[in-house]
């Protein structure tokens, strides 16, 4: 059986299949279809993302674009970011004041 779950316009269904008294977990869908042919592309210990994902973490990372892949399954080239680095950001030291 298989879970559906969805953010931000990106599926992936994901769960637990049972077959001949064996289970295994397996996620599938567009997203994950997608992060598999990203990291067939990037070189050992590389990070690549698309731009939707890094219009989601651009203030969190470090990236440089490094142009279109054609990725099996994709009708138009995928424009991918490489992750260069993590932002450190300092803890949170605003407290909400209860009730609001």
């Amino acid at each position: 059986m298989f879970d559906s779950c969805r953010g931000r316009s990106r599926q992936l269904e994901a769960g637990a299949e049972r077959f001949d008294g064996r289970s295994d977990y397996a996620a599938i869908g567009a997203v994950t279809n997608l992060a598999s042919r990203l990291a067939d592309e990037a070189s050992a210990g590389q990070i690549l993302i698309d731009q939707r994902l890094y219009s989601e973490v651009e203030d969190h990372v470090d990236a440089e674009p490094i142009g279109e892949f054609r990725l099996k399954g994709f009708r138009r080239p995928v424009a991918a970011f490489d992750i260069v680095a993590v932002r450190q950001t300092a803890p949170s030291t605003s407290r909400v004041a209860p009730g609001t």
